[in-house]
């Protein structure tokens, strides 16, 4: 497989994304956006754009109405079944939401559905066969939250309407598996990127003793994990 270009900065990813999200903008009125798993934030700022939110947590779209007051539309429903329109929406945004749902594939399916013609997913993951995703397969999900909570310093973590949620990891939450997704499907892969993010987790000197950790994992396993990045982005059109 060739080798993943990667993003420098998150400001550089958000310029990616909505960039695309520009580019799937109709003629008339505004960018209808499904934002597939929504929490309790949304990382971007879309002008003239209708929101809609749906998430199977109610306390985070709670938490969400409450301090944001951003979504146009919020909907508590599971991603697997929930009953939204077939092309009802310019673009679905997904963002570290697959990894936690047994049935991703499914999941993956009616994102695809639910947009347009020519319409986008943007999907965001920790990719499993990072360092950081193999340690989040492999260990417990206390250890998600203590993670969260003392080394990111999240104080909410694990707290009703707030994450990490447990993890699940189907076959296709991967860069092998979502391109496999995209052929089987007819879906157009436009953008493919890896970033990495536990520097930003931990400054200082935490910060710089993981990575050294990392990249000793990295080398300890022969090429089978990689240290280059944490997360891949993904954006596919549907045909």
């Amino acid at each position: 497989m060739t080798l993943l270009e990667q993003l420098p900065d998150q400001a550089s990813e958000v310029a990616l994304i909505t960039g695309w999200i520009e580019s799937a903008r109709p003629d008339a009125g505004p960018v209808r956006i499904l934002e597939a798993g929504c929490g309790n934030h949304w990382p971007l700022a879309v002008p003239d754009a209708h929101l809609t939110g749906l998430d199977l947590d109610a306390d985070a779209l709670r938490i969400r109405r409450e301090e944001l007051g951003d979504l146009d539309e919020a909907v508590v429903g599971d991603l697997v079944d929930a009953d939204l329109p077939d092309g009802g929406f310019d673009v679905a945004y997904c963002a570290y939401v697959l990894e936690h749902v047994p049935a991703a594939d499914r999941v993956l399916g009616n994102l695809l559905r639910w947009v347009r013609p020519g319409g986008l997913v943007v999907v965001k993951v920790p990719d499993p066969h990072s360092v950081r995703g193999a340690v989040t397969r492999v260990t417990p999900h206390w250890f998600h939250v203590a993670y969260w909570r003392y080394v990111v310093r999240y104080p909410h973590a694990g707290e009703p309407g707030y994450s990490p949620y447990p993890t699940f990891y189907h076959p296709v939450i991967s860069r092998a598996g979502l391109r496999r997704f995209a052929a089987e499907t007819g879906a157009e892969i436009v953008a493919e990127r890896g970033d990495s993010r536990y520097n930003g987790d931990a400054p200082g000197l935490l910060g710089r003793a993981i990575g050294r950790f990392v990249s000793a994992v990295a080398t300890a396993s022969r090429g089978r994990l990689t240290a280059t990045h944490d997360n891949l982005l993904v954006i596919l059109r549907r045909p």
